[in-house]
């Protein structure tokens, strides 16, 4: 068999492997204001009132990172990071309108999970959350021995339960303009659903000699109202496949190229 007709032979199936292989990209948008929090941007700011401020959270999911713990039509649960000693599936982006923009890479701890009772059964719940963390101690005993820390996080948890948590949460609301999204986590939002959204973001010095903590700065508030958006954005050839498709077309163009010119005489 020719150079030419094993290459197309071996680029015919490079390309047909690679094709079905993609990365389902969301993005589940959070806008509302914060029922309670605060905040200081520096070590000597005042501590002020985060109630009332609007603010938002676009958390951005890749299904191809991260692992599937479960993925059944009724319990999806994806997650990934350091944590899982796996990449992660998702990351967030923090905004308080005139204040601050954070972003949250979700490279430590990330999950998302959605699951559905059966008809009747008020206890479906969508959940996701992002965070990271580090901590990096510096000099000796003899000296001034300090830990700084860094902790960002942002979280959404909803769930169907129009009757337990009202009386708990004197702001629960009703969710508006919301659209349903395509699996992973694939659920219909409810006007009864009930809502917790939480963003944190510190950095602080611990003084291990002193016993105390100095904070850099520090952001904490939570909210239960607001409106949610779910969005199916793309579905993402994965790197692999785009190698697997490249070589694959690399090789019908070697063949080509290969291919002698027909050499018979067309005789009249």
């Amino acid at each position: 068999m020719s150079f030419s007709r094993i290459a197309a032979i071996v680029a015919q199936m490079l390309i047909a492997a690679s094709a079905p292989a993609a990365a389902t990209i969301y993005q589940i948008s959070y806008s509302g204001t914060f029922w309670f929090g605060s905040y200081h941007l520096a070590p000597n700011d005042p501590m002020q009132s985060l109630a009332g401020k609007p603010f938002e959270i676009a958390w951005r999911i890749d299904d191809s990172k991260g692992y599937f713990v479960s993925k059944t039509s009724t319990f999806v649960y994806l997650r990934g990071g350091a944590d899982f000693e796996t990449s992660s599936p998702i990351s967030a982006v923090v905004t308080i309108p005139g204040i601050v923009t954070f972003d949250v890479p979700g490279l430590d701890f990330a999950f998302a999970w959605r699951h559905d009772s059966p008809p009747g059964v008020p206890d479906d719940y969508v959940s996701v959350a992002a965070s990271d963390y580090s901590s990096e101690r510096t000099g000796d005993d003899l000296g001034d021995p300090v830990t700084r820390e860094k902790f960002i996080a942002a979280n959404f948890f909803l769930e169907d339960d129009p009757g337990g948590k009202q009386e708990e949460i004197p702001q629960y609301g009703t969710l508006l303009d919301t659209v349903e999204l395509g699996a992973p986590l694939a659920r219909p939002i409810a006007s009864t659903d009930y809502l917790i959204a939480s963003i944190t973001s510190y950095e602080r010095i611990f003084h291990h000699l002193e016993d105390r903590y100095e904070d850099l700065h520090f952001i904490d508030g939570y909210a239960h109202v607001g409106t949610l958006r779910f969005e199916r954005i793309s579905a993402v050839p994965e790197p692999a496949s785009w190698v697997m498709m490249i070589g694959g077309f690399a090789l019908v163009g070697s063949a080509m190229r290969r291919r002698k010119p027909d050499s018979r005489l067309v005789r009249r």
